[in-house]
């Protein structure tokens, strides 16, 4: 992203009031950035594509802030 880097974007979001789910997807750590972050969930990459599916889908059932 040619501005801020995801967790900023993140941070910038739930500062507006933004409660949509959001899924960290990343190489380094992603489920633990997910953690702190209070995202959805994370991947790490590689993944496969059934989990990604079904990480976005449970993700997108989730309730709202």
């Amino acid at each position: 992203m040619p501005v801020m880097d995801g967790p900023t974007c993140l941070r910038e979001m739930r500062a507006r009031g933004c409660g949509i789910a959001v899924v960290i997807v990343s190489a380094v750590n992603a489920v633990r950035t997910a953690h702190e972050l209070g995202a959805a969930a994370g991947l790490n990459k590689p993944f496969d594509l059934r989990y990604l599916v079904s990480t976005v889908t449970t993700a997108a059932r989730m309730p709202r802030d």
